[in-house]
């Protein structure tokens, strides 16, 4: 069972994440700046070191992200991998309720949907399950603005997915920190 964060801790989310090789993460910048351009946004790119996909998150203890490491190896090693072909078709901001919406591309992705069921469900045995995604829309954030955008439809952007990654997002630093990779 997983050890219980100490009363006051500093919590981060650790998350698996899959994310587009380089040329594609240009062309993401690139649709970015076309949809900013286009619907008059000032908010900037979250840049193409944070681009990815979420596949499943987990809060964990600041001070001790590398005792999640020996979790992590058993989650995955329950899960089916396999390469995949990844589709972004649509833009559209998510209207969660702030004052600043996520900005995201997004895409029918089954083999993502199939991933990230299954990490949940390795999450949940292992009592980690606490805040699995049971449904998920396949989404990547290229920034956050006021302004809403509609859903539209975008140029297709994809890539193959080879590798599940495990990232340390530090709170308040827009960092993201690459904990493990596995092969697909």
């Amino acid at each position: 069972m997983p050890p219980k964060p100490a009363a006051g801790s500093r919590l981060d989310p650790l998350i698996f994440v899959i994310r587009p090789h380089a040329g594609v993460a240009a062309k993401i910048e690139a649709q970015c700046a076309a949809l900013k351009a286009q619907h008059g946004l000032g908010r900037p790119f979250i840049g193409a070191d944070r681009l990815h996909i979420t596949l499943q998150y987990l809060p964990w203890e600041r001070a001790a992200v590398h005792s999640f490491l020996p979790y992590a190896e058993e989650i995955v090693a329950q899960v089916p991998r396999a390469p995949f072909e990844v589709l972004l078709t649509e833009a559209l901001s998510f209207q969660i309720g702030r004052r600043e919406y996520p900005l995201v591309l997004s895409g029918e992705n089954p083999a993502i949907k199939a991933l990230c069921g299954g990490l949940g469900a390795a999450m949940r045995r292992l009592e980690l399950g606490q805040s699995v995604k049971r449904s998920v829309t396949p989404h990547m954030t290229l920034l956050y603005d006021p302004k809403l955008v509609p859903a539209q439809p975008i140029e297709p952007i994809g890539w193959r997915a080879t590798e599940l990654v495990l990232i340390h997002s530090v709170q308040g630093s827009s960092r993201h920190d690459v904990l493990a990779r596995w092969p697909l």
